[in-house]
């Protein structure tokens, strides 16, 4: 279906339930398309089409794209350390299989998560400081069934990268719209690594948080404590105003708290809220947003991460995103997946910026 009325596939971006068996999948998907490359991740328990969602139990869903000035180049590596290396290789070999000596517009980056930034900084250095979107890897029921692929199969942990060899520019959305800074904002004082926050303001991260943030205490030493702060999550912000969002993933047994993106000492930590009105609302609107940055400009295709988080909080009515997002492609073809963590496009961000509860919203040229 996908591959329908296309001359020739360029790339295809496949989305699976971690409920699904991958690689009976991907064999299937090559009997059709042997030739195309293919590009994809396990997505939080449903994703959109044009038609409509798709979800519950084992599903799938795949967006084709082609066009006579396009070439896409896949390639894939497994990560050793910080992820800086493998998102290196894998460019590199993306650029060499491509065969082009210019360099690539813009990139699709699918990750299994933990090292989502390095990925984004090693590409850039392999192949220079270009626009990144997409998101990472997640499973049904976030427990690290999760899976990154190509047309070669699974990934295990990496990355995989699709190089986009074109003549005319994307446009990139990446927003925490929804969500509203308050009043609450601390400095983060103290961190093991990049994602293990330990300290803010010089106190204790559970001791703040609760004293001072007026979280509930109880929740946050539950099993829970992602869909704790799911309302209330934690940002940086930029000098433009951007917020970067950062999500509390759960308590480590000395009660420090795993995020689930990088964070650094001296960042402020702003505390956010929202509601699921806004959250309805923002999906649409970021949409509509998006139209608009391409100034008139018909695109050939879009491609909206959308974290998990905000589609398990709006999960009853999903059937309101649906239908505002078929009346705000206008008929062109789009493919939404649920992710963990989202890629997009923030000038201050070195190497580019990764969030949580985010949305990264492209518009592909024709």
């Amino acid at each position: 279906m996908a591959a329908e009325g296309l001359a020739a596939v360029k790339v295809a971006f496949v989305y699976v339930s971690s409920d699904h068996d991958v690689d009976e999948l991907l064999a299937g998907i090559q009997e059709v398309m042997p030739d195309a490359p293919l590009i994809g991740n396990t997505s939080f328990r449903a994703v959109v089409l044009p038609d409509g969602l798709v979800g519950g139990g084992c599903f799938a869903g795949m967006m084709a794209l082609s066009g006579d000035g396009l070439l896409v180049s896949v390639a894939a590596a497994r990560n050793e350390d910080d992820g800086v290396e493998a998102g290196r290789e894998a460019a590199l070999e993306a650029h060499r299989k491509s065969g082009r000596i210019e360099m690539p517009a813009y990139c699709y980056l699918a990750a299994n998560p933990g090292f989502e930034e390095g990925y984004i900084r090693g590409i850039r250095e392999a192949v220079g400081n270009l626009p990144v979107f997409g998101g990472s890897a997640i499973d049904n029921y976030i427990m690290g069934d999760w899976c990154t692929f190509t047309d070669d199969g699974r990934v295990g942990d990496g990355m995989a990268v699709a190089l986009f060899y074109a003549d005319k520019p994307i446009a990139n959305l990446f927003t925490g719209a929804a969500y509203r800074e308050t009043d609450d904002i601390g400095v983060i004082t103290k961190m093991e690594g990049c994602r293990k926050l330990i300290e803010i303001d010089n106190r204790p991260v559970l001791e703040r948080m609760t004293n001072y943030s007026g979280f509930d205490g109880d929740l946050l030493r539950g099993p829970d404590m992602m869909v704790a702060t799911m309302m209330n999550p934690l940002a940086v912000k930029y000098e433009s105003g951007h917020l970067n969002v950062h999500h509390p993933m759960f308590l480590n047994s000395d009660d420090s708290i795993a995020m689930g993106t990088n964070i650094q000492i001296g960042d402020r930590a702003i505390k956010l809220e929202t509601t699921v009105d806004e959250l309805v609302e923002a999906i649409g609107g970021t949409f509509r947003e998006l139209r608009k940055k391409m100034n008139g400009t018909k695109p050939g295709a879009y491609h909206l991460a959308c974290s998990f988080g905000r589609m398990d909080a709006i999960a009853e009515r999903m059937d309101e995103v649906v239908a505002e997002l078929q009346e705000a492609a206008e008929g062109i073809p789009f493919i939404m997946e649920f992710t963990l963590s989202e890629f997009g496009e923030v000038p201050e961000a070195s190497g580019g910026s990764v969030g949580n509860l985010m949305m990264s919203f492209t518009a592909l040229p024709m």
